[in-house]
């Protein structure tokens, strides 16, 4: 409910790569769609998107992967999954 105050816990793995790394995290709406490289295991943002579905979070997308860096087609992905997502939230706000 707005204005009431819960803890939580996220759970997040260092990079392998080498490299400076930075997050920043907002939550706001109910929504979501998880993205970010496979890891070793291939199994990150699929973990992810179950843990969302979990806790009743409305995916946009199924799940956006990709090997090691972003490049190219996956980077093109990811920018389109940004402006879909903000298009449709902002139709809902209206």
């Amino acid at each position: 409910a707005v204005g009431e105050k819960t803890d939580i816990s996220i759970t997040l793995k260092a990079p392998t790569a080498n490299g400076a790394y930075q997050g920043a995290w907002r939550l706001s709406d109910d929504k979501g769609a998880a993205f970010g490289p496979r890891g070793w295991g291939g199994e990150g943002v699929r973990r992810l998107s179950a843990a969302m579905t979990e806790m009743q979070v409305e995916l946009l997308h199924p799940g956006l992967a990709s090997q090691f860096r972003p490049g190219g087609d996956v980077l093109s992905s990811c920018r389109a999954l940004g402006v879909e997502t903000a298009g449709r939230l902002r139709r809902e706000v209206g």
